[in-house]
């Protein structure tokens, strides 16, 4: 039996093994960008284990007072906002009407404890739609153990 064969009618072709080589070169970049961070601002964390050791898409660093300094490019596919506009920013401002307020409590406590902890938040993208947004955060601490930093591990999740 022939078959017969005709043009190529789509050109969504995944591939396994390149997918994998993008998220490695993309993951880093990211520890680069953070080694530079860190270098500056003397975090004593091992972030390269940290970024290694957790499936994520989005990265945030914020300051102490909870406001973005950094992200990485895929805030501006996962939100739809450019990252430049969350510079400055606390990530409230992706937060709802259906984000839960219990969520947003745990997550505040855990702030002010100073421990890493991972969470559910519902979010808002630019277009108003509705995302679930796994997160794990880090305290970055400096020689003198205080926290100056977070840092947030971000997965859209289903």
């Amino acid at each position: 039996m022939k078959i017969k064969q005709g043009p190529l009618k789509c050109w969504d072709i995944y591939s396994e093994h390149l997918a994998n080589q993008t998220k490695s070169f993309n993951t880093n970049c990211d520890i680069e960008t953070l080694k530079r961070y860190q270098c500056k601002l003397g975090w004593y964390t091992d972030l390269p284990s940290i970024i290694r050791s957790y499936e994520y898409d989005v990265l945030v660093l914020t300051d102490n007072s909870k406001q973005i300094i950094w992200t990485n490019k895929e805030f501006s596919r996962m939100t739809g906002y450019p990252v430049n506009y969350a510079i400055g920013k606390k990530p409230n401002f992706l937060q709802g009407e259906e984000t839960c307020k219990v969520t947003l409590g745990r997550i505040r406590n855990n702030l002010k404890k100073g421990i890493p902890f991972n969470d559910v938040v519902t979010n808002y993208k630019k277009s108003g739609s509705i995302y679930k947004c796994k997160i794990n955060i880090f305290p970055l601490k400096n020689n003198e153990n205080d926290i100056t930093h977070f840092l947030a591990l971000e997965m859209q999740v289903r």
